[in-house]
């Protein structure tokens, strides 16, 4: 059973409403690859903390742009797109914003970090992983409302896989026994 064209009609209504918020997220986070790629050579660590405190800051810009956007649906939804969104497609789309939000960031970093064919490989994997759960919720709901709610959980999984698996700081193993005795610098003063 396909959903009725009114709910595709619903979810585009919702999607436009939603646009500046993944516009926002996505080029801000976009905008990380390149800082990145500036400061490939520094270490690996100092560069996930600073994708983390990115990814913190375009959490919280997402929740209160969403609660914000969310609390202004009754009046500006149908300002904005002629018609009352459905607050159920708009808070997916908001919630995909958000999930954007937490993926670009470690998926630019692994990628300038030489780890491109693994990054496609998650976002090939979220893909698929978004998709399932969208055929699913469709064939359950009857529409398609939930099916940005879905992108969203796939893109967060992604962004786990990426942080926790992809990111994961390497541990080094020094060459020289913690045991050796350290060389001593002398200084002599006048």
């Amino acid at each position: 059973p396909s959903a009725p064209p009114a709910a595709a009609g619903e979810l585009e209504v919702a999607r436009v409403y939603a646009a500046p918020a993944l516009l926002l997220i996505g080029g801000l986070s976009s905008f990380l690859f390149s800082s990145y790629a500036r400061d490939s050579s520094k270490p690996l660590q100092e560069l996930v903390h600073r994708a983390d405190r990115a990814v913190t800051a375009l959490v919280v810009l997402a929740i209160v742009g969403s609660a914000g956007a969310l609390l202004l649906l009754p009046v500006a939804g149908p300002l904005l797109t002629g018609r009352m969104p459905d607050p159920l497609a708009v808070t997916g789309w908001l919630c995909l914003s958000l999930g954007i939000g937490v993926s670009i960031p470690y998926g630019s970093l692994a990628a300038v970090r030489g780890k491109a064919a693994t990054v496609f490989g998650v976002r090939l994997g979220e893909s698929a992983l978004s998709l399932a759960l969208a055929v699913v919720a469709v064939a359950l709901s009857d529409t398609f409302v939930l099916a940005p709610l879905c992108c969203a959980i796939g893109s967060l999984i992604g962004a786990i896989c990426l942080r926790l698996v992809v990111l994961r700081p390497r541990r080094v193993t020094s060459s020289t026994p913690s045991s050796a005795p350290q060389k001593r610098r002398f200084e002599t003063h006048v």
